[in-house]
């Protein structure tokens, strides 16, 4: 939701790299002449942002996807790691560390000096990621932080979203120490070639669109994405191409596994007029409580997790037809924890779902009492979905694999 509390869809990073190109680009037109419209910087800029990754969303997966075929003879398109190895072998991940730093070099079709990327996780809750011209990491084109409690977004310095927010999964903290093996055994992800970048070895993977969506997507002939993926679990190099031509390609400059990372690293100190303009309220609840009646939740809390908390979360949205005061959704979370490992439990009347889930590519499974369900292979985590259960729907997310989800999903009773 973004500052006027008006629903839209969340960009990609790969969308928020795009537009950040594009206004680049218009910041370096205007610097030649080419001057914008009167109008006050705060809405120029956003308007402008806006409008690219707009562009850029619907366009779609148009720069990404996989062809299968990969002859000796073919060029190499855009990968810059060192081959080391013609067929990788199975790959086997250490667990991602619980903080760590990458930052790349960002170019797109539109070319001109590469952008650069810096992406900070500290696992399980935050996360900020920024993208920048060269040299000017502290004014970014973009700069997202999320938190426990709060997300903010900002264009070009200003404010575009911030929210009050639950603990969820991290929009750009893959997980590939947990989630590889199903990608690959789903189809989503085909392993290829062994490569070195920065000194570290690394599996090259194709798969049908920019991972960092969060969600898989399937090959294609002429669409795809190659990345390499280190034995820790970070991407050190990403390429996108379509049709036979590099449409994005992103390149590791330094990594690190242990940075020295504080509260101040995810700055969200926003005033309690924005938060509460964000059109999020979430309300604390003591764990023991039952909030609602029916309400899904284990008979026993799984082993080795903690039932960290149990909110109310009341998510207002303004839509440009509607009539009157805009609705309120309301549902409760449970956020359970295992360490650094994050499930969260959503649920609430079927209708009252605060976003829609893609599932497109999911896979459809049953989940114990709770019957028919979507099961999503992401990224970041999985995903199982029950749009409808005895008038109520249900949304269990994880940084587990889909078997562990599954099994916490049939673990589930109606109290």
């Amino acid at each position: 939701m973004n500052a006027a509390g008006r629903a839209r869809a969340n960009a990609t990073r790969s969308e928020k790299r795009r537009a950040a190109a594009r206004r680049r680009a218009e910041l370096q037109a205007g610097s030649r002449g080419t001057h914008l419209p009167a109008e006050a910087p705060r809405r120029v800029g956003r308007r402008l942002v806006l409008a690219g990754v707009g562009i850029v969303a619907a366009l779609g997966l148009i720069t990404l996807g996989l062809y299968l075929a990969w002859p000796e003879d073919e060029p190499d398109l855009g990968l810059r790691a060192k081959r080391t190895a013609n067929v990788a072998p199975e790959q086997t991940l250490a667990p991602l560390p619980a903080v760590y730093r990458v930052t790349y070099d960002v170019e797109t079709a539109s070319g001109g000096e590469p952008l650069v990327e810096d992406l900070i996780v500290r696992r399980p809750f935050d996360m900020r990621y920024r993208i920048a011209n060269r040299g000017a990491l502290d004014t970014p084109l973009f700069d997202s932080i999320l938190t426990r409690t709060t997300k903010v977004e900002k264009a070009s310095g200003q404010i575009d979203t911030v929210e009050r927010t639950t603990p969820s999964l991290l929009t750009f903290g893959t997980r590939f120490d947990i989630m590889l093996p199903d990608l690959v055994s789903s189809g989503f992800f085909q392993r290829r070639d062994r490569r070195e970048l920065l000194g570290l070895p690394c599996t090259v993977y194709r798969t049908g669109a920019a991972i960092e969506g969060g969600e898989a997507v399937k090959p294609t002939a002429d669409r795809y994405a190659d990345l390499c993926i280190t034995d820790d679990g970070i991407v050190i190099e990403e390429v996108g191409v379509s049709s036979g031509a590099v449409e994005l390609r992103v390149t590791a400059t330094a990594v690190d596994l242990a940075p020295t990372v504080t509260d101040a690293d995810f700055p969200v100190a926003v005033d309690e007029a924005a938060l509460k303009e964000g059109g999020v309220e979430v309300v604390d609840l003591p764990t023991s409580s039952v909030p609602t009646s029916p309400y899904w939740r284990p008979a026993t809390t799984p082993t080795g997790w903690t039932l960290a908390s149990r909110q109310r979360v009341e998510v207002t949205k303004a839509t440009s037809d509607a009539v009157g005061p805009p609705p309120t959704r309301i549902s409760w979370i449970d956020v359970y924890t295992r360490g650094n490992d994050l499930v969260t439990l959503r649920q609430g009347a079927t209708g009252e779902e605060p976003a829609e889930v893609d599932t497109t590519n999911a896979i459809d499974a049953t989940a114990g009492s709770l019957g028919a369900a979507k099961l999503v292979v992401g990224i970041n985590g999985s995903k199982l979905i029950v749009a409808d259960t005895g008038g109520r729907f249900v949304q269990l997310t994880g940084t587990v694999s889909v078997q562990e989800l599954t099994a916490l999903a049939t673990s589930l009773t109606l109290g």
